[in-house]
């Protein structure tokens, strides 16, 4: 008996969707793909959460939360939408091949044969290791890359090919697409809503991580640590707080949440043991005059705070230019540059020529950082060489520029 039909690309992708049931080569793949997909997104998010300084069963509860979502929706679905692209491309090489177009089918008792406009093929009934049904084609399965496919023309042709094959049913699970579909935009809405404050507003976050630097943040008023404050977290915080550049609109708020975050590092300076030392720092030249200038030492950090700083003999002085550098030498030679402050004129923004430098803040080291000594341990007094500044400064349309080096002595006084 003979049929003839014409094989268009659509009915080799329905072949291409229905092998992703029934092959057990694409099942294979895709199962292994998504195991790796799975635990990598459960070692990623976990890293993440550990990153956050999340405590520990937090971190395994947030990588169990994303891996879900990950497992039952994002990992099939980009699966699948890889599976199609391969197909999709599959299909564009045969159909320069010219491997579409009119199929003649010529069956008998012990097989068929397929012409097709590349070539001629004769097929015993039982060379096919694969026979599957659907509501609008039969798949004759012959290898793991060769398939006849037969679209549903006519209850003839049904009956005839019934008559010597017993076909298994393949059917997609619609549903379950439809279902991994909405659990991705329930997992992208949570993940929206989650990080809305932070998309619009950058010190929300950096707020709330300072809240819980707190016993209760409702009375900042009388603000306490909690016992498991560490200067880790403090430095971060003071880390993201600066990377937000400061605008009109967030300038009070990330001043007073800057305010928050030394309050806890200042309570956490008191229960420091014996050897947190903090020294006050005094320094005279010919024209300047340094008081209250503090260094803090300890075993985790190395800081300085703000000090005053007064011109002699002058009640007022206005400048055009004015450039202040303190510097730390340890007795190994090295001259650690702490902090700088520089102002002209000629910088946009800067109006010299109405700011009064007679009397003004020496201006500070606020990063805590870590600093070593020789044998990697934590720098102590004993190991500061000298503190010195240097000071440039040029008076209101004068040319000479003025230097001046002061060395900074320290009344050794301990505690804050």
């Amino acid at each position: 008996m003979e049929f003839t039909y014409e094989l268009k690309p659509t009915d080799l992708w329905n072949l291409q969707k229905h092998a992703k049931e029934f092959s057990s080569t694409i099942k294979r793949y895709n199962r292994n793909t998504y195991v790796l997909i799975t635990i990598s997104s459960f070692f990623l998010f976990s890293l993440t959460a550990y990153r956050m300084d999340l405590p520990i069963p937090l971190i395994i509860i947030y990588g169990l939360f994303h891996t879900f979502f990950w497992a039952a929706s994002i990992s099939p679905l980009f699966i699948g939408f890889m599976y199609f692209i391969k197909s999709n491309n599959v299909r564009r090489q045969l159909e320069r091949e010219d491997f579409f177009g009119e199929y003649k089918l010529f069956m008998e008792e012990d097989g068929l044969t397929v012409k097709s406009p590349l070539k001629k093929k004769t097929y015993q009934w039982n060379d096919f290791i694969g026979k599957y049904e659907t509501d609008s084609y039969y798949f004759l399965i012959y290898s793991g890359k060769e398939a006849v496919i037969i679209p549903k023309s006519s209850k003839e042709l049904d009956d005839y090919l019934k008559t010597y094959i017993r076909f298994e049913p393949s059917t997609i699970n619609s549903k379950r697409v439809k279902i991994q579909i909405i659990l991705l935009i329930i997992y992208l809405l949570s993940f929206f809503i989650s990080n809305f404050n932070e998309w619009t507003d950058p010190l929300h976050k950096i707020k709330a991580d300072t809240a819980e630097l707190f016993v209760s943040f409702e009375d900042k008023s009388n603000l306490q640590i909690t016992s498991s404050v560490t200067q880790e977290q403090i430095d971060k915080l003071n880390d993201k707080l600066i990377s937000v550049p400061a605008t009109e609109d967030n300038l009070a708020e990330k001043f007073q949440i800057a305010n928050w975050i030394r309050e806890a590092e200042e309570q956490l300076y008191e229960d420091l043991p014996e050897d947190q030392i903090t020294r006050t720092y005094h320094g005279e030249g010919e024209y300047w005059k340094i008081e209250d200038y503090r260094v803090k030492v300890s075993p985790i950090l190395f800081r300085t705070y703000e000090g005053i700083m007064h011109m002699k003999d002058q009640d007022t002085y206005h400048a055009d230019y004015l450039m202040t550098e303190f510097h730390v030498v340890f007795k190994w030679g090295k001259d650690m540059k702490i902090h700088r402050e520089h102002r002209s004129s000629k910088i946009k923004g800067d109006n010299l020529n109405e700011l009064d430098i007679s009397s003004k803040s020496t201006g500070e080291f606020p990063n805590n950082r870590e600093e070593l000594d020789e044998n990697g341990d934590p720098v102590t007094f004993e190991d500061i060489e000298e503190i010195y500044v240097i000071i440039q400064w040029k008076g209101e349309n004068q040319d000479d520029l003025f230097e001046e080096k002061i060395t900074l002595t320290s009344e050794d006084s301990k505690g804050n």
